[in-house]
């Protein structure tokens, strides 16, 4: 049961809700302070003051929310929904899509923000690696209970998750400081110790790789619920089909990275070349596996209970 910080009747309080709803009221207020230095230099005040009056809203609307499920039981019980949870990327993709829009496209801190190894780069790393840790867990768990083939199916999307996520980090370069061989070097158009970026690669990195993932993370579920209704299947195939793909609900995690890979939005004079924002994408990609990593942690748990 949750535990409340006040409790009379009727009435309660989240302390967690009611922390989250505090924590964005005061990013508000800081954005708020900080809004007048920001506008003061020439060359960024017009950016400046569209981003934080975006940001100031975003986050205004968030504060509200968390207070409201702070005291309203009804609330808590929708955003722990599974529709709620399908709703969370949509609802951020919105948001990306108005802040290129209020901002423009070339807005300084957004290039900030998606710089090579920058923070939205590093966030999709972050995630990709906790979403990888958590497969292995899953995976794991698949193992303890006799669904063998079901373990080796989550294994390796955790083996690809730290794929992924190392390759996104270059396996480190930039953080430990190496210099890519001269003979790798010349294979790779970013110069860089990864492979994805190799010459050789670009059919694998850029068209059936992607393709491959998309289609697995947004219709995996489908092809899984209709095998597990086939009729005369073997069971160990069954169970292996449960585990295999993405819940309906995590699916829209996937939708984001379907986007970049295969359109270009724009809107009135402001475009918002989504193909173009690659590091943005690949972060969606991370926390859409690290998604599937916490439900498939959660799914394989309650079965190796029983």
């Amino acid at each position: 049961m949750e535990r409340h910080a006040f409790a009379g009747g009727r009435f309660s309080i989240s302390p967690t809700w009611a922390a989250a709803a505090v924590l964005l009221a005061i990013l508000v207020t800081v954005l708020s302070l900080l809004a007048p230095h920001l506008a003061s230099d020439g060359r960024m005040s017009g950016d400046a003051t569209r981003v934080v009056a975006w940001c100031q809203g975003v986050l205004g609307l968030g504060a509200l929310f968390c207070a409201v499920a702070a005291v309203s039981p009804i609330v808590r019980r929708a955003a722990a929904s599974k529709v709620f949870v399908f709703c969370i990327p949509l609802l951020s993709l919105l948001a990306f899509a108005s802040f290129k829009y209020v901002a423009g496209v070339q807005n300084w801190i957004y290039m900030r923000l998606v710089v090579e190894d920058g923070p939205v780069e590093t966030t999709g790393a972050l995630a990709m690696f906790l979403g990888a840790a958590l497969l292995g867990w899953a995976a794991v768990n698949c193992w303890r209970s006799n669904n063998r083939l079901g373990a080796v199916a989550v294994a390796a999307v955790a083996l690809l998750c730290l794929f992924m996520g190392l390759e996104e980090i270059n396996y480190g370069q930039r953080i430990i400081g190496f210099d890519t061989p001269p003979e790798l070097k010349a294979e790779n158009y970013q110069e860089s110790f990864n492979l994805h970026n190799r010459y050789d690669m670009e059919w694998l990195a850029d068209e059936f790789g992607p393709d491959l993932i998309i289609y697995w993370g947004l219709f995996g579920w489908l092809a899984a619920a209709l095998i597990q209704r086939i009729p005369g299947l073997p069971d160990p195939l069954k169970r292996t089909a449960a585990v295999a793909a993405p819940a309906w609900y995590i699916a829209a995690f996937f939708l984001p990275y379907a986007i970049w890979a295969n359109f270009d939005v724009c809107c009135d004079t402001r475009v918002i070349t989504i193909s173009e924002d690659q590091e943005p994408a690949e972060a969606y990609l991370g926390l859409a596996m690290l998604a599937h990593g916490l439900q498939m942690r959660r799914r394989t748990a309650i079965k190796s209970r029983r």
